[in-house]
């Protein structure tokens, strides 16, 4: 109960700030943007594989610069608000309050592609008439995707906090080359397992090769064979890590006494 009623406060004090404005519209758009881009296509049986390619790919190399950019959003509301003192000096646990800014980025995140694929399948067989649009394969890809990117949102909330604005959206930034060069491209077939920032992508396209035919024998069977035994590994990594890094960052928040501003 004590930590709702910190998320409830969290929230409140994000009204009419950039924070809900990027949590809400978010989603909307991206669905937009891929529904306008597939609109001119002809109907043909690997439209909908193609539209789901290009929402993974858009979406999971999208994430870090959201991510920084919601982490960055929240430190500065706390900042602007008296350099941290209302966030310090509350009565809960730190260790509750650091869990409430964490939450405050992991569910908005994970909301974000949950909707995005449901609004995305939505308009696929309302607006372009695919009838074979497959909301369960939508909803597992967000699903990885959303377990790929947890340990990011330690990351950047640590960053914004320790470093304010800046430098969350700056490594946001970089991240995002990161996510569109290591894993949406054959540069990163080698590396995207050690490279963070890859995860949400290539974990997002599991759920569509599992289902093509051309992996299911011979040499694609293989390699898909390859691919699954990565993509179990970098499950495992992806949440050990982001409970490793949630119990490091709440250690150092506990102990953390504020940013020093410079007027």
């Amino acid at each position: 109960m004590t930590l709702l009623r910190i998320l409830r406060t969290d929230w409140l004090i994000t009204k009419r700030t950039g924070y809900r404005w990027l949590v809400f519209t978010a989603p909307p758009l991206a669905a937009g943007i891929l529904l306008w881009y597939f609109s001119g296509r002809p109907l043909a049986p690997g439209l909908a594989n193609a539209i789901y390619e290009a929402f993974s790919q858009m979406t999971a190399s999208a994430l870090p610069l959201a991510i920084g950019l919601l982490s960055g959003m929240l430190a500065m509301q706390e900042e602007q608000a008296g350099c941290f003192g209302g966030l310090l000096g509350r009565q809960q646990p730190r260790a509750l309050s650091f869990a409430g800014k964490l939450l405050m980025v992991t569910l908005p995140v994970g909301f974000g592609i949950f909707a995005a694929a449901l609004l995305l399948v939505f308009g696929m067989e309302t607006l372009l008439g695919i009838a074979d649009a497959d909301a369960g394969l939508f909803l597992a890809g967000a699903a990885y995707t959303t377990i790929g990117s947890l340990t990011l949102c330690v990351f950047h909330l640590f960053l914004a906090l320790a470093f304010g604005m800046g430098a969350s959206a700056a490594a946001g930034g970089a991240g995002f080359l990161l996510a569109a060069i290591v894993g949406a491209t054959v540069i990163g077939d080698r590396i995207w397992e050690f490279v963070p920032w890859a995860w949400p992508v290539r974990l997002s396209q599991f759920p569509l090769t599992a289902r093509l035919s051309e992996f299911q024998n011979g040499t694609g069977a293989s390699a898909f064979e390859l691919y699954c035994r990565q993509v179990d590994g970098v499950l495992l990594m992806a949440v050990a890590s982001f409970i490793v890094a949630s119990i490091c960052g709440t250690i150092w928040f506990v102990g953390w006494e504020g940013r020093k501003t410079y007027e």
